[in-house]
């Protein structure tokens, strides 16, 4: 149900038209009252933000929309609102004097879709105006905030405590790296899409404001979801480069309307970005040089994106997946005894990664975990008997949880069996993955993407070089350049080699002492960059 079939039709009254030029707001004014149980009763006022006005804005979870109660306002009227809305006017309604606050569902007349899209594009001006942000995110919500905290994606959560369940200033908030405010709006729109939204554009639009670099992209509420979500990923492209966009669409078995090059928002995140999103910052599969080739093009029907692509290998086996021995999902998961579910799945693994258990973590972890190692770097003694223990635990089944997996890599394993699908490619490299992945898929490389991808040959258009993208993914021997330089020597005549060697000499010996082994990985990939436009192709996304 819409966020505006929760009211009266007769809205006029209540509502007031803004005016656009003068920055107009409402703000709530809530009456006081010193039982928290007590109706709700309160006004509309009509506000400019250039005249600096006082009020709390306030972050809730809307709810369900058809859970409803109501409130009061003058004039005799009276307004349906969600009930997640109204205990965050309760939890924040003084005892003694007016509250002004601003809260979208009930500030923003949601009947009017120019309204809308005109107050959504100064969201962050509304935020950034208020002398305080209240964020509410329910009485059951400590608990599922917890769990958060012990995720990958939340590694510094429970610092994030006091500001989720109180009060935070708004510009101490913009300026907390762990909000991710100023990040890429593909990370923003992944770390936020568990929430639930009234209208699926309005994850895409309510956080428009949050990344500098987008706030131009055209809000329209006559157009589909799937358009907006369509245009976006199109102007996201074009903007800042395939990369972020790609990393945060993956494979589903649900069935979609939109290219599979293009993320729905509107499907619970697994976590995909968090793992891979770190992982291409740190690594150089592909050189950022190379954004030069340009990333495509957009055909008539706007479905199919042309882009340039290094296919590099072919996935040859994949490992069973937690699904294959019967663990569903995470709350499945959490009810087996860990040690059983750990030797269950290990056993499995166990013949088709042995002879890479020395790189065990490196597969599983793509080599990062996001807030628990900032730059890359080669496996420690404690990473080494971390391997001992899992292949230990494999021998033996009566082994503790304690000896299985301790502290953070107990976590990062669950995540990694949940959400993981290990393979070996036709080269015999081990590499990692999202579940969905398949013998025959192809491991790709594109401009201006650091980390490999796995596309695969869309059903009768293998010969039209048409594929669908299926998964950002971790290739063991691959993630620093050494693709692009090993099919470079293999087709490079002797002249072209020695020049590529001296001139790689010549460039260490300017680097200062002390560099590492992977930083002389990712210089040799940017200067292979000058020699590898050829190896690439142009294929078509769909």
């Amino acid at each position: 149900m819409d966020a505006h079939k929760l009211w009266p039709l007769d809205r006029a009254s209540i509502w007031k038209p803004l005016d656009k030029e003068k920055r107009e707001i409402r703000i709530l004014l809530l009456q006081p009252s010193e039982e928290e149980d007590d109706a709700l009763y309160a006004d509309l006022e009509i506000v400019s933000l250039d005249n600096e006005p006082e009020y709390k804005a306030i972050s809730y979870v809307w709810g369900d929309a058809t859970d409803t109660t109501v409130m009061f306002m003058n004039g005799g009227k009276v307004i349906e609102i969600t009930r997640s809305l109204a205990a965050a006017l309760r939890r924040f309604r003084d005892s003694r004097n007016f509250a002004a606050l601003w809260a979208d569902a009930v500030c923003i007349n949601q009947a009017d879709l120019w309204e809308r899209a005109d107050q959504v594009r100064i969201m962050d001006k509304i935020y950034a105006s208020a002398i305080q942000v209240n964020v509410w995110l329910g009485r059951d919500a400590l608990s599922s905030i917890l769990d958060q905290a012990l995720s990958l994606r939340h590694a510094d959560s429970l610092a994030m405590l006091n500001l989720l369940q109180d009060v935070g200033q708004m510009k101490a908030a913009v300026e907390a790296k762990n909000l991710a405010f100023k990040s890429e709006l593909c990370e923003i729109l992944e770390e936020y899409s568990h929430l639930s939204c009234q209208n699926d554009q309005d994850r895409v639009y309510s956080l428009l404001g949050l990344s500098s670099a987008l706030c131009n992209f055209p809000i329209d509420y006559q157009k589909t979801t799937e358009e907006v979500y369509l245009n976006f990923a199109i102007f996201c492209i074009a903007n800042e480069g395939p990369e972020t966009v790609f990393l945060s669409s993956t494979c589903s078995e649900e069935p979609s309307k939109l290219p599979s090059w293009v993320p729905d928002w509107r499907r619970r995140s697994s976590g995909i970005f968090a793992r891979f999103s770190d992982s291409a910052k740190l690594h150089a599969a592909c050189p950022a040089a190379l954004q030069g080739l340009g990333f495509g093009y957009i055909k008539a029907d706007r479905v199919k994106l042309g882009i340039s692509a290094f296919i590099v290998d072919r996935l040859d086996k994949c490992a069973p997946t937690s699904t294959d021995i019967g663990i569903l999902d995470e709350e499945h998961f959490k009810t087996k005894e860990l040690n059983t579910v750990l030797a269950k799945i290990f056993r499995k693994w166990q013949t088709f990664f042995r002879a890479f258990q020395d790189n065990l973590l490196q597969i599983l972890f793509c080599n990062v975990s996001r807030g628990l190692d900032a730059q890359p770097r080669e496996m420690t003694r404690a990473d080494f008997e971390t391997v001992e223990r899992f292949w230990t635990a494999i021998e033996d089944a009566r082994a503790s949880e304690e000896d299985i997996l301790r502290g953070r890599d107990r976590l990062l394993l669950q995540q990694c069996v949940l959400i993981a699908q290990l393979f070996l490619t036709s080269s015999g490299q081990p590499g990692n993955a999202m579940r969905g992945v398949q013998a025959g898929d192809l491991v790709a490389l594109f401009p201006g993407c650091r980390i490999p991808f796995i596309i695969r040959p869309a059903e009768g258009m293998a010969e039209q070089k048409t594929f669908r993208l299926i998964s950002p993914c971790y290739v063991h021997g691959m993630m620093y350049g050494e693709a692009l330089w090993d099919a470079f020597i293999a087709k490079a005549n002797p002249a072209e080699k020695t020049e590529f060697q001296n001139e790689f000499d010549a460039t260490q010996e300017k680097v200062a002492a002390g560099i590492e082994h992977t930083e002389k990985k990712a210089l040799r990939a940017e200067l292979a960059n000058k020699h590898c436009p050829q190896l690439f192709e142009e294929i078509v996304l769909i």
